[in-house]
């Protein structure tokens, strides 16, 4: 099916109206970029409620526009568009967001805070007019160009080891320092990486190099991530 944005915007505010569903935001890479004024064209448009009525959103969203919903091992549903993607959140939340007194009883903000990355933790509103900022990193961090994790790096690290490749590719495509907690923590835990799918690494790099191979090589040996990490996936 090929929908415009404003026509999926349009579909998505109706979709929440008729499943009830709390307030849904884009989250992630738009607001991201719309900070950093970044005017790279985007595909895919990731949705959140703050809690699991996300699943009627998708479920209504997907009766709606006549198109099937995909469900990944995450728990995250997907529709694919002509032009665009659309993925619903899979509302993780962490295992230590009980050790957080001034998050854990907000279902929005544990989500948030669940997140990798303070840069992709910023909420727009489907009429794009108004970014939040719960956290109160994002915006700054953005503007700063660094990347830091929402909770400590252990946490966010353990919680999915998928993390540890997405910092190299992250900072490398938003061209972001890496924050020294980051840096520390993957340099000792850099074994780690080899917990990660072989596909799903070699699909980063891929991007990655695709942005800078010189600063991904580096950023792998800064990060002590190149005796993990096969000869075949540096040379893709």
């Amino acid at each position: 099916m090929n929908l415009s944005l404003s026509e999926i915007l349009k579909y998505l505010k109706f979709a929440a109206k008729k499943s009830h569903c709390s307030q849904p935001f884009i989250v992630g890479g738009i607001p991201r970029d719309h900070v950093a004024k970044n005017q790279n064209k985007f595909t895919d448009i990731d949705i959140t409620t703050g809690d699991r009525t996300v699943t009627h959103l998708a479920n209504e969203f997907s009766k709606l526009i006549n198109t099937p919903l995909l469900s990944f091992p995450d728990h995250h549903t997907s529709i694919s568009l002509d032009k665009f993607k659309i993925d619903f959140s899979s509302h993780f939340i962490s295992s230590k967001i009980s050790e957080y007194e001034n998050i854990k009883d907000n279902d929005l903000l544990s989500e948030i805070y669940s997140r990798d990355f303070t840069c992709n933790t910023l909420l727009l509103d489907l009429d794009l007019s108004n970014i939040q900022d719960l956290t109160g990193l994002g915006i700054d961090d953005i503007n700063d160009k660094i990347l830091r994790t929402c909770l400590d790096p252990d946490v966010t690290f353990n919680d999915d080891y998928n993390r540890i490749i997405r910092v190299v590719y992250l900072a490398t495509k938003l061209d972001f320092k890496i924050d020294k907690s980051i840096l520390n923590w993957v340099k000792v835990n850099a074994k780690l990486i080899e917990n990660v799918e072989e596909k799903y690494l070699y699909k980063m790099l891929k991007k990655s190099f695709k942005y800078s191979y010189g600063r991904t090589l580096r950023l792998l040996y800064e990060l002590n991530l190149l005796p993990f990490v096969k000869t075949d996936f540096i040379y893709v």
